[in-house]
């Protein structure tokens, strides 16, 4: 009996939604989405709807956002949900634009995200 191939479950962690305001990290992650068909992805969608029309394919995982811009409670929105979903799918890719949050990105990702150094005695 032959097993079916499940397609990999991939997250795209962005600072805003794919939907919402335009920037290099949503255009680059919108572009892996369309480039992939053979991939489940879930990315974040802006909340309430009030911009440009969403990705068609993938699974959307709302963000309250006015604006759908990248300001500090949409950020804090993304690291938290995707720290939920980081765990319920197969990988977990990054876009983020390399600015003064970075820094603090790189050292609470491991919590966030799982992975890093694991500790031996």
């Amino acid at each position: 009996m032959m097993v079916p191939h499940e397609r990999p479950r991939v997250l795209l962690l962005t600072s805003c939604p794919l939907d919402g305001a335009e920037g290099s990290d949503v255009r680059l992650a919108s572009d892996v989405l369309e480039a992939l068909p053979d991939v489940d992805f879930v990315w974040f969608a802006q909340w309430p709807d009030h911009r440009r029309h969403p990705p068609r394919r993938g699974r959307p995982v709302r963000m309250l956002t006015r604006s759908g811009s990248a300001h500090t409670p949409h950020r804090v929105q993304a690291a938290l949900t995707g720290a939920v979903f980081a765990r319920r799918v197969d990988l977990v890719h990054v876009f983020l634009t390399v600015g003064r949050a970075f820094p603090l990105f790189s050292r609470l990702r491991p919590l966030l995200l799982g992975g890093g150094r694991s500790s031996t005695p």
